[in-house]
């Protein structure tokens, strides 16, 4: 066999073991990164299928994937070629392994002949693939994409409720306004205008609700609604509590007594003008025909008339529906 034969195999030899190393060490950083990465990868995908079911699409899962695999190849062909070897440190690995004195290496530098080629065994370079160590992480961590991606899910309960929960102030507020509603108590138009301002903070993105500025419009508009709410229920019960002791207590009443029941419904009346929460038409009108600067003696003693109990009535049933409702704010002192 020629010296120009014997240098073309050794050197070829020297080629396969350099890409044995240096694919040793690549594959070897490779399954490490690759198995991390699936395995957080099948945590990704199931918690998107438990939380966010239909957003997962088998297209954005494949592409995702295929881009992890890229990506962990590159880096860790970055990571390990610093381990990497050329074809003179394969000529040495060789001249170790097979006893050859350095003649490879020697040979290599011109300073000697190279020695005759002579087929090598699987063993004979010290190199043999562990393809358990090599393979099974990157498969197992393969099998939990899988898994996670096929194995039945239960939607989470509750999901729904919880991604559109709302401030507690705004069910507080529209609770009280169906009430105010039902009862026919207030004008439709003074509960429109609080619908549309509790519509303009529900019409910010959701992120935005639970807010410091969100939060603080809501409980300052829950606080105006509840004032508005306590004024009404004090001002018709001053109404209907002076209504009553000038129709039980006429004739008992002294000119003083009388004229300061009177000065309170009259100060109600004009509260009641007042209050952001008008009172609805019929009770508007049936409030109207009692006026205290016009009450006269003869008025007062006809105060048992069907026209004023049907009043008395109508102001008792609302107080009580007032009364009903929870989560007004804390009452002033002397309020009802």
């Amino acid at each position: 066999m020629g010296a120009d034969s014997s240098e073309r195999r050794w050197r070829r030899e020297a080629a396969v073991v350099a890409r044995r190393v240096n694919t040793g060490w690549w594959l070897g950083r490779f399954n490490l990164l690759l198995s991390l990465a699936l395995i957080v990868f099948a945590v990704v995908v199931l918690t998107a299928r438990t939380w966010l079911p239909d957003w997962v699409q088998t297209d954005a899962l494949f592409a995702t994937l295929s881009g992890i695999v890229t990506a962990t190849a590159l880096f860790a062909w970055f990571w390990s070629r610093g381990r990497f070897i050329g074809k003179e440190e394969a000529l040495v690995r060789l001249d170790d392994r097979l006893s050859l004195n350095n003649q490879l290496s020697s040979a290599n530098r011109e300073m000697g002949q190279w020695p005759e080629h002579f087929a090598l065994k699987g063993d004979d370079i010290g190199l043999k693939w562990r393809w358990e160590v090599a393979i099974l992480p990157g498969v197992l961590a393969g099998l939990m994409v899988l898994a996670a991606w096929f194995v039945p899910v239960s939607e989470l309960k509750g999901r729904e409720e919880m991604i559109t929960h709302e401030p507690n102030a705004w069910g507080q507020m529209e609770e009280w306004l169906a009430t105010l509603q039902e009862e026919q108590l207030i004008d439709p138009g003074s509960i429109e205008e609080i619908e549309d301002k509790i519509g303009e903070l529900r019409d910010q993105p959701e992120n935005d609700w639970f807010g410091h500025a969100s939060l603080e419009a809501s409980d300052t508009l829950k606080e105006r609604v509840g004032r508005d709410i306590q004024d009404l229920a004090k001002d018709l019960g001053t109404i209907e509590r002076d209504l009553d002791a000038l129709k039980t207590f006429s004739s008992q009443l002294s000119e003083a007594g009388k004229e300061m029941l009177l000065q309170e419904m009259e100060d109600a009346m004009k509260n009641l003008a007042m209050n952001s929460m008008s009172v609805n038409s019929e009770l508007a009108e049936q409030l109207s025909q009692v006026d205290p600067s016009q009450i006269s003696e003869e008025m007062m003693n006809s105060l048992n008339s069907e026209q004023m109990q049907e009043l008395q009535n109508q102001l008792a049933k609302k107080l009580e529906s007032l009364g009903s409702m929870n989560g007004l704010p804390p009452m002033a002192e002397g309020g009802l």
